[in-house]
């Protein structure tokens, strides 16, 4: 049996979002390109990449629609973007071929850029694994 790509409904059963099934349909058509040019033929079994695959359009359709916890000091908002479902698709990959295609040039981490509009400034923070 051929791993075979999620469905929008997989990826839905995991992430509670607004967005649409084409819109969650285009983020698991980037994941599946993604995990079939770095994942097949690595020996992961079929099931794993299955999940990987769904736990990575997940965390794409995260970035679009993020469920972002939100710190409030002196009348600044400052957002931090969760990102479970892409550690998650990292986790679940033990050959750590998604961790080196995320990875930062030069840096053996992982890193997501999330800005946030407060007021008339723009705040960034880098939020990574050390």
């Amino acid at each position: 049996m051929a791993a075979t790509k999620p469905r929008a409904y997989d990826v839905t059963t995991i992430f509670d979002t607004s967005l649409t099934d084409l819109q969650i349909s285009a983020f698991i058509d980037d994941a599946w390109d993604l995990v079939s040019d770095l994942l097949f033929g690595t020996g992961l079994s079929d099931s794993r990449i299955e999940r990987i695959a769904k736990y990575l359009a997940a965390g794409f359709a995260e970035l679009r629609d993020p469920r972002a916890s939100e710190d409030r000091a002196a009348g600044t908002a400052v957002k931090y973007q969760q990102r479970s479902y892409l550690d998650q698709a990292i986790a679940l990959d033990t050959t750590g071929k998604l961790r080196a295609h995320f990875a930062e040039p030069g840096d053996a981490r992982t890193q997501l850029r999330s800005v946030t509009r407060a007021g008339p400034q723009e705040t960034e923070a880098v939020v990574g694994e050390e």
